[in-house]
């Protein structure tokens, strides 16, 4: 009875783990729709007199791939490393700054994952459980050039 419980702990998590990021990603298409769309929708058809769904969404795309390709230069990686050393100045602003930082290189590119899993751990008494990060190990050419 014992193992079938921890069994249907363990597949009830991973479940959750699951759907988290598909309920994240609905939740901010519907932020995305009716925040942006809805206003620049709006904003078109009193501007040109006719507007279609989806125009503020295209937009958005189109404005952060021009952002993406602008910090990509060398001059934007210049003025977006100034506005990092604003911010960081800044004390309320560089802690919420940093955490968003954070966040970002996490969730980047898979060679530079921050994590290797998820776990669960026992945590403060027993039966109370919460979600931990297992670390990725740095790799041995890291290492050196962190010793360097």
């Amino acid at each position: 009875m014992k193992g079938m419980l921890e069994q249907l702990k363990s597949y009830t998590l991973r479940g959750l783990l699951a759907v988290i990021p598909f309920g994240l990603t609905a939740f901010a298409i519907k932020i995305l729709y009716t925040c942006i769309d809805r206003r620049i929708t709006g904003l078109i058809e009193e501007i040109i007199g006719f507007s279609f769904p989806g125009l503020g969404v295209l937009l958005l795309v189109a404005a952060l791939y021009f952002l993406g390709s602008i910090v990509s230069s060398v001059l934007g990686r210049q003025i977006f490393g100034l506005l990092d050393r604003i911010a960081n100045r800044i004390p309320l602003v560089k802690t919420i700054y940093n955490v968003g930082r954070q966040l970002s290189s996490t969730f980047s590119l898979p060679e530079k994952q921050v994590f290797r899993r998820a776990v669960l751990v026992e945590y403060l008494k027993p039966g109370i459980w919460t979600i931990g990060f297992v670390p990725r190990r740095p790799s041995i050419k890291a290492t050196m050039m962190r010793r360097s």
